[in-house]
């Protein structure tokens, strides 16, 4: 695995990360519409591969993690 790229300046931070047949971006700082914040990751197969193997994605490609804020258990206290 080889990290490639680090971007930490401007309004997000980008991490691609290279492994055998795909790159893998990771994008944090994001926020929707509503000002929800969440992370995006993208999965990018590397087509072809230096051997001439064509890679692809199984599943979904992009995904997002979003924020809901603070977890509330049940018997917590409310303020």
């Amino acid at each position: 695995m080889k990290i490639v790229t680090h971007h930490a300046g401007g309004a997000d931070k980008l991490l691609r990360i290279e492994t055998a047949g795909c790159a893998v971006h990771i994008t944090v700082g994001l926020h929707d519409a509503d000002g929800q914040e969440f992370t995006a990751i993208e999965i990018e197969p590397l087509q072809p591969a230096d051997n001439s193997d064509v890679w692809f994605v199984r599943g979904q490609a992009t995904t997002v993690v979003v924020n809901h804020g603070p977890q509330v258990m049940a018997g917590d206290r409310h303020a």
